[in-house]
């Protein structure tokens, strides 16, 4: 039932960019910078295909990693599934909005993005915690899969920061023009903290 539910979103998530396909210029922006404004563009089918078919080959893809799991990681990439699903409807309507300024008062993309972006890392980071050694979830590093110890540490960690990094994701929307220039230095420094913190587990 979980494959038919996420094919139906994808169709619904195509559906919206067809019924908006004549209104919407020829060329549609479709990434941005890290000051707000964009600065990668597509043609509009391709950029309203985008989001159904990423959606389809993450869906696929999660489905076949779960595969042979135990229930609980199952359970879990089924749960991260359905965010992924929400995050990417919400930046394909996010696109079209953007593309339709005479209806849409034109908004800071980045600052809208956020929230959503937040709520993914916090529930990813939620999921990491206490996750049992797997090959498809987690931090996966190979020194730290071989001692239950090592991985219980290096993932709470992570997933605590993942969660930080979500609220710190709403909190920069207090902060017009800023808030990917917080976020990504954040996110570069979770990922050197936690491969660090990875080699002072193992070698205690």
């Amino acid at each position: 039932m979980k494959k038919q539910i996420m094919v139906l979103i994808a169709l619904i998530i195509a559906s919206i960019g067809l019924l908006a396909y004549s209104w919407l210029p020829d060329t549609m922006a479709t990434h941005w910078g890290i000051d707000g404004k964009p600065d990668g563009y597509m043609p509009k089918l391709q950029a309203l295909l985008f989001a159904p078919f990423m959606l389809l080959f993450l869906l696929f893809l999660l489905d076949f990693a779960g595969r042979d799991q135990p229930q609980i990681i199952r359970k879990n990439m089924d749960i991260i599934s359905w965010m992924m699903s929400a995050f990417l409807a919400y930046i394909h309507c996010l696109m079209i909005a953007y593309s339709l300024p005479e209806i849409f008062s034109r908004f800071d993309f980045t600052q809208a993005f956020l929230p959503a972006m937040g709520i993914l890392f916090i529930g990813i980071g939620y999921l990491s915690r206490g996750v049992p050694i797997n090959p498809v979830m987690g931090v996966r590093l190979p020194w730290i899969m071989k001692s239950e110890h090592a991985w219980r540490k290096v993932n709470t960690l992570f997933g605590n920061m993942m969660i930080g990094l979500g609220v710190l994701s709403f909190a920069s929307i207090a902060i017009p023009g800023a808030g990917l220039m917080l976020f990504i230095p954040a996110l570069l420094l979770l990922v050197l903290i936690t491969f660090i913190y990875s080699f002072v587990v193992d070698k205690k």
